[in-house]
């Protein structure tokens, strides 16, 4: 089942692309995956890792974090500090950057961090670690 937020960066994907005036077979060939990977992204058919999603506002002249959860700048409230925070920490751990890894541990730890009153960049580390034999394939 393609839950909202999901559906929602496949639409934001084809405004990126859009932006440029490309065709999927174009864009595809630009962010360096197959047509039909990129297809099965803007469908949201499959998941676009977030090297794809970061490369596509880079082309787009796109936010990263418009991309992700379709809030700008000075929009950007605690949950989408905390998606930023879990983008950081997994790469910087090496680990899986799927959306729905991504989305799953930011809500998390903003629930952390409204139950402790942390910031939620505070929590993902931990969560991530705690997840890490999860994410690590």
């Amino acid at each position: 089942m393609i839950d909202n937020e999901s559906s929602e960066i496949g639409t934001r994907l084809r405004m990126c692309r859009n932006d440029r005036g490309f065709t999927q077979a174009q864009f595809a060939e630009a962010l360096g995956v197959s047509s039909r990977s990129y297809q099965h992204y803007e469908k949201v058919t499959r998941e676009a890792p977030v090297s794809v999603l970061r490369t596509a506002a880079h082309l787009s002249g796109r936010d990263f974090m418009w991309l992700v959860t379709g809030k700008i700048g000075g929009q950007v409230g605690l949950y989408e500090q905390a998606v930023l925070a879990t983008v950081e920490c997994l790469e910087r751990e090496g680990l899986s950057q799927q959306p729905k890894t991504i989305m799953a541990i930011a809500r998390r730890a903003l629930e952390l961090a409204l139950e402790k009153n942390t910031k939620p960049a505070d929590e993902v580390p931990k969560l991530v670690q705690d997840s890490k034999y999860l994410l690590a394939s």
